[in-house]
C-alpha cells in the first residue's frame, strides 16, 4: 500500500464520519471506494457500533485543517 493511498483513505474516512450519521451508510460509503486488498480487509473488520462511536467523536471533537 502506498503512503498516499492511506492518506487519501484516512481523509475520506474522516469526511464520511463527519457527514453521515448511520453506521451502515458510513460503511457502505467507505466500501464503495476503490480500495486495495489491505484496506478492504480492514473495512470488513469494522463493527457498526464502533463506527457509530467514531462518527460521534469526529463530529464532537474533530477539526478541519486547511
Amino acid at each position: 500500500m502506498q503512503e498516499q493511498d492511506l492518506a487519501d483513505f484516512q481523509s475520506f474516512l474522516l469526511e464520511t464520519l463527519s457527514t453521515h450519521d448511520i453506521p451502515e451508510k458510513i460503511l457502505a460509503e467507505l466500501s464503495s471506494q476503490p480500495l486495495d486488498q489491505d484496506l478492504a480487509s480492514y473495512l470488513n473488520t469494522l463493527d457498526p457500533n464502533m463506527v457509530d462511536v467514531a462518527a460521534t467523536l469526529v463530529k464532537k471533537w474533530g477539526q478541519r485543517r486547511l
